[in-house]
């Protein structure tokens, strides 16, 4: 019987049960392209949402199990939930022709700001720190805006917080070109996260499309960011709104000082530009599958 070679994109239990069955039936080598966590930390207000997701949690949790081999953006997910099992770490990445383009980039490389822009481009959610850099904009001088760009369950409370405070700037949904300009020419971009599960398991993608624009980046301390890019983030204490607005006090109080994090933007900006595109990580994962297919 030939071997089928079967790649799944993440481990849904909606893919990963079917692919179960096959296997019982047919010859088969499974791979999971791993790029979120197999299970949902986030619990549901609706009581039957709740047990929905329970029971979805099982059985993905158990069949993550079933794949043969993975490829996964932070390693500790394949540790805890599938130890044993062959694996290819790979950097999530950029895309050559869109991304890394010279439009994308930081236009303003040493002008320090009269005033300072801080950006937040994603999902409006409680576990993002949104609320934490709200309440952040009490403790910051006048000099400081905060826009937000995006949607999700917080829209309603941040639109309520900007009718009261004209330093906070929502924008909601905007286009992807849009989001990018907006980091662009952003004195700082925000990357909270104030999840302990997700910030095991779950990268935050937006990490490297934060890195690839050359603007400073200030972040909570998120584990599931690979070690080697840490020395490109300014990190926070912890996620308290007192911590959050005494870090970006500290990196803006002059300019030799938001020159340097500057410096250490543009050397993140280069190191994801040179090396953070799918067309490298392509060739990692070719070499990876082709290990187990049978010739």
């Amino acid at each position: 019987q030939e071997q089928i070679f079967i790649m799944t994109y993440n481990s849904a239990s909606i893919l990963s049960v079917p692919l179960f069955l096959a296997s019982v039936f047919f010859k088969v080598f499974k791979l999971c392209l791993v790029v979120d966590i197999p299970i949902n930390f986030q619990k549901k207000k609706n009581f039957i949402l709740e047990i929905a997701r329970y029971i979805d949690n099982y059985v993905s949790l158990r069949t993550f199990k079933i794949y043969d081999a993975m490829i996964t953006l932070v390693e500790k997910t394949v540790l805890d939930f599938s130890p044993g099992v062959p694996y290819l770490v790979i950097d999530y990445s950029l895309k050559q022709n869109k991304e890394s383009t010279l439009q994308n980039m930081k236009k303003t490389n040493y002008i320090y700001p009269d005033k300072f822009i801080m950006s937040y481009t994603g999902a409006l959610e409680v576990y993002y720190g949104i609320a934490h850099i709200i309440e952040a904009m009490s403790i910051l001088p006048s000099n400081y805006e905060l826009h937000l760009y995006g949607k999700g369950t917080l829209k309603h409370f941040i639109e309520q917080r900007a009718e009261k405070n004209n330093r906070i700037i929502f924008h909601g949904l905007v286009s992807n070109e849009q989001a990018r300009e907006a980091q662009v020419e952003a004195s700082l971009l925000l990357l909270l996260r104030t999840d302990a599960e997700l910030n095991k398991y779950a990268l935050p993608s937006k990490v490297i499309e934060y890195l690839a624009r050359g603007t400073p980046i200030i972040s909570t301390s998120i584990s599931s960011i690979p070690g080697h890019l840490n020395k490109y983030i300014n990190f926070v204490e912890n996620e308290t709104p007192d911590a959050i607005a005494k870090a970006i006090l500290e990196l803006t109080k002059d300019e030799d000082t938001y020159y340097k994090i500057l410096e250490k933007a543009k050397l993140g900006q280069k190191y994801v530009l040179q090396n953070c595109l799918w067309e490298k990580q392509a060739k990692k994962i070719s070499g990876f599958i082709e290990k187990f297919i049978k010739k």
